[in-house]
């Protein structure tokens, strides 16, 4: 009886072992599951960072754009000539003329309203041939734009020009 109490007691012994090895195993392949399972959102939340960090540089760059093209938007319109401008205009011409020693004589501005605002601009310059042609260089590097649409240059003295100019700013 002793004996079968010992094999009974070894037996559940043996099974208790087994059972609980089953237990912790089961336990340990779960837990490795759960945490290969955890590795794996980790991860995948790592590469969708990677690839919102991307996209955040590409909004970035994107909104440097359209500063920079604001800028270069507000250059343009500024370019473009309006109504307000043809005072200014007209001594902008004296100014260059001025700085040129040359002599101006502004004859006409007429407006012209089309599809877009431009003015006609006709004047005299009187001066040397070198200082005419400065200017002209001047209107044609101005910051607006301005077409010349005629020139003719006639000799009225031994070093001096007289230069009749038409200038369309648009």
């Amino acid at each position: 009886m002793i004996r079968k109490a010992k094999i009974n007691l070894l037996l559940v012994s043996a099974a208790v072992l087994a059972l609980n090895s089953l237990l912790i195993s089961g336990g340990i392949w779960f837990f490795r599951s759960e945490l290969s399972y955890a590795y794996f959102k980790a991860r995948s939340h790592v590469l969708e960072l990677k690839i919102i960090d991307k996209e955040l540089n590409v909004v970035g760059e994107l909104r440097a754009s359209v500063r920079e093209a604001r800028d270069d938007i507000i250059l343009l319109r500024d370019m473009f000539f309006e109504r307000e401008d043809v005072a200014s205009f007209l001594e902008v011409l004296e100014k260059m003329a001025s700085m040129r020693n040359l002599e101006i004589t502004i004859n006409a501005a007429e407006i012209v309203d089309g599809q877009r605002f431009s003015a006609l601009f006709r004047f005299s310059l009187k001066g040397s041939f070198s200082d005419v042609a400065a200017f002209v260089t001047m209107i044609e590097n101005a910051p607006y734009f301005a077409e010349l649409e005629e020139i003719s240059i006639n000799k009225v003295g031994r070093a001096e020009v007289r230069a009749y100019l038409i200038v369309q700013a648009q």
